[in-house]
């Protein structure tokens, strides 16, 4: 999902792209309880890498500023882009909607829920533009749905959460927003602004929620100029 971003990156710094657990090409979490945060320091660690800028993207966003808030002596600078945000109350049928995934997927099967997800408002400026749809249906194609049918997963809970805590945030934060987000995800991202004291927030204008892959030469642009200070 970050072919866009790594060639213009790593004429600038080493860039390590991530997928979480049960995303992409990372092995299914075990029952094991983990954290999202300790596998970000942990593959620092085995890397020998001291401190990292970290860039995340709706879940991703809410697993780097987890990151940033649980380990800072770690990170210099964080970009935020369409993020999601642990205790950040949901606007009515949000909740719904993704729990109708969940369901489609344990009641019908993971090939359905993935055809229910792609039709979910988050991705529908994504698949106005052919070549992002199918970069987009080949992601959702190549998710394992393990966090559909495992609700109660081994993922620790972020307590206190992330809104609670927001004013800790001590390093210069972007915060990315596609124009044409979802009305949630644009609050979150004015939430993540006015209350990160060196947060800035830039908003693309015609993006969505993929906003790194609709809009790649301004979103390179944007996060290029805040991770060199410029």
């Amino acid at each position: 999902m970050w072919e866009p971003q790594i060639p213009i990156l790593s004429q600038y710094f080493q860039v390590i792209s991530l997928d979480l657990r049960g995303y992409g090409r990372s092995d299914l979490p075990t029952m094991a309880p983990f954290r999202y945060a300790e596998d970000i320091k942990g593959l620092l660690e085995q890397l020998g890498i001291d401190k990292a800028h970290c860039v995340g993207l709706s879940l991703g966003g809410n697993v780097a500023l987890d990151f940033a808030l649980s380990y800072p002596q770690k990170i210099d600078h964080l970009v935020l882009a369409d993020s999601s945000l642990s205790g950040f109350p949901p606007f009515p049928g949000v909740a719904e909607s993704l729990q109708a995934v969940f369901d489609k997927a344990t009641e019908v099967g993971i090939q359905a829920a993935k055809s229910l997800w792609l039709a979910h408002p988050l991705f529908v400026p994504a698949l106005e533009q052919p070549t992002v749809a199918r970069l987009l249906r080949a992601m959702v194609q190549g998710y394992s749905g393990w966090h559909w049918i495992n609700r109660y997963s081994p993922s620790r809970p972020i307590d206190p959460t992330l809104i609670e805590r927001l004013e800790k945030v001590g390093i210069p934060t972007l915060v990315l927003t596609g124009e044409r987000d979802t009305p949630q995800n644009q609050a979150m991202a004015a939430l993540l602004t006015r209350w990160i004291p060196k947060a800035q927030q830039e908003v693309i204008p015609g993006a969505g929620h993929m906003v790194n892959l609709e809009a790649p030469e301004t979103f390179n642009r944007v996060v290029l100029a805040s991770l060199l200070g410029q």
